[in-house]
């Protein structure tokens, strides 16, 4: 609802990059479709390792408007890191992006079972549907893991419940 009331107002900024609400909107609902033909179902975790890129919210969005709950991973987290994590938070699936494809190599080689998509791949994999996808509540009530990392490398993991979040924060935008 946020695209038909902002529409073309800017959604985010990096550097000289500029994102809508409708630009937002579109690419969400796109990955949205392109996770639910690659069998996404209500609940089922995607990592997010990405460096900051106009892409991250159109994915986190994607993956929510599917039903799915967000791992995101943080970039500068060594390959053996990142594959506890997500070994830990079930994903079976990451969005990376050409820029990580060193630390996607070595993760491939620590967990062969990962399915990557890369943000570069995302107009090829995606269609421009001709619907709007509805939005899935995750099975598990939860939108986000988090984690955290502690003393000795170890890390601890909280569920979040993003959309509560997230309609905070856009419910006080005038």
């Amino acid at each position: 609802w946020l695209a038909s009331r902002y529409g073309d107002a800017e959604a985010g900024v990096l550097g000289e990059q500029r994102l809508t609400y409708r630009e937002l909107d579109e690419g969400s609902n796109r990955l949205a479709h392109l996770f639910r033909r690659l069998g996404l179902q209500p609940g089922d975790c995607i990592g997010v390792f990405l460096k900051n890129c106009p892409e991250f919210p159109a994915a986190l969005f994607g993956v929510w408007r599917a039903g799915g709950v967000v791992t995101v991973i943080n970039n500068f987290l060594k390959p053996e890191e990142v594959a506890f994590i997500l070994s830990d938070s079930g994903a079976r699936v990451v969005i990376t992006d050409a820029s990580l494809a060193e630390n996607q190599a070595k993760l491939a080689g620590l967990q062969p079972e990962l399915k990557f998509l890369r943000i570069e791949d995302f107009a090829a994999l995606a269609f421009s549907p001709t619907r709007t996808a509805d939005a899935v509540p995750a099975a598990k009530k939860v939108n986000c893991v988090i984690h955290r990392t502690r003393a000795k490398r170890r890390s601890r993991s909280c569920g979040v419940r993003g959309w509560l979040l997230i309609r905070r924060k856009c419910s006080t935008r005038t």
